[in-house]
């Protein structure tokens, strides 16, 4: 699908789900340049930057909601000990593709969890789950995004220094969902 789109939609549209730490063009002070803009990093996640679980839950989002985007939050309303509101924090998101699309895409991903990647997961017999696992060719990480009606959550699994994180039967960030 990639390929027949080509690379400038599909890069956009990453960016406008927010993953900020992809690159265009740029050049290292070696004269090396560095783009994001092309298959594997598009199709595959081989970002020159990497995505933090952050961002990468947030793109998430957009299928959970129903299309809408929304950028993560500590907290939505504080209280006092009186019950009164004294801090909220309301916001609208930004429509990124339309309910059907999200719809889909969330039957897709549900699919993942419950005959693919993701079956180990065992949360799906009390709620509906969609969720997508991922993982590095150099064995260093282990992700899992996943979501039910009401809650998103994002786990990665792996060293900060990139290390081998050995042989595991189950993708420990599914366990860890």
């Amino acid at each position: 699908i990639l390929q027949q789109l080509g690379v400038h939609t599909p890069f956009r549209f990453a960016k406008a789900l927010g993953l900020s730490t992809l690159i265009e063009n740029e050049t290292e002070a070696g004269g090396k340049v560095l783009s994001d803009m092309a298959l594997a990093p598009l199709a595959l996640g081989a970002v020159t930057k990497g995505v933090s679980v952050r961002e990468m839950t947030n793109a998430y989002s957009a299928f959970a909601c129903a299309g809408v985007y929304h950028d993560s939050i500590s907290y939505t309303a504080v209280y006092n000990k009186d019950g009164n509101l004294i801090l909220s924090h309301d916001e609208e998101g930004k429509t990124i593709f339309g309910a059907d699309t999200a719809d889909i895409m969330t039957r897709l991903l549900q699919n993942v969890v419950e005959y693919g990647t993701a079956s180990d997961l065992t949360l799906q017999k009390s709620v509906p789950v969609a969720g997508k696992t991922g993982t590095s060719n150099a064995n260093t990480d282990r992700w899992f995004i996943g979501y039910t009606p009401d809650l998103l959550c994002g786990v990665w699994y792996g060293f900060k220094d990139a290390r081998d994180i050995g042989t595991h039967k189950k993708n420990p960030a599914v366990l860890i969902f």
